[in-house]
């Protein structure tokens, strides 16, 4: 559970607490009662933001003869450290006469190591 934060949302501000099972939010409200056994995080001061979201980060984009370097572990993990929770990337051309599906299983294998949601 976090307690005392500033939720802001897109449309409104409001000291809320957030109760939060296997990961997801399931109840949002003011004052609430902290379930038997529930590590509570005190987030007075603080604002609670739902995550960001970054399109194209360019994480594994190549277009000869160059190639991004940030690659897909160190740049989700800089991505969540800065509040970003979900990138979307380009696929960069494949082959000459590839297919889109190779570029898509290509780069669904490459995104192995993200440690936060990505699309493609």
């Amino acid at each position: 559970m976090i307690k005392n934060g500033l939720l802001v949302t897109a449309d409104q501000e409001m000291e809320a607490d957030l109760l939060l099972s296997d990961g997801i939010i399931a109840v949002v409200g003011p004052d609430l009662a902290a379930p038997e056994g529930a590590e509570i995080i005190d987030a007075r001061g603080l604002m609670l933001m739902p995550g960001g979201g970054d399109v194209p980060p360019h994480l594994d984009l190549t277009v000869p003869p160059a190639h991004a370097s940030d690659g897909w572990y160190s740049g989700t993990v800089a991505a969540a450290f800065g509040g970003v929770t979900s990138v979307i990337e380009h696929p960069g051309f494949g082959p000459l006469g590839c297919s889109l599906r190779r570029q898509l299983d290509l780069y669904r294998k490459n995104a192995a190591p993200a440690v936060i949601d990505y699309g493609l």
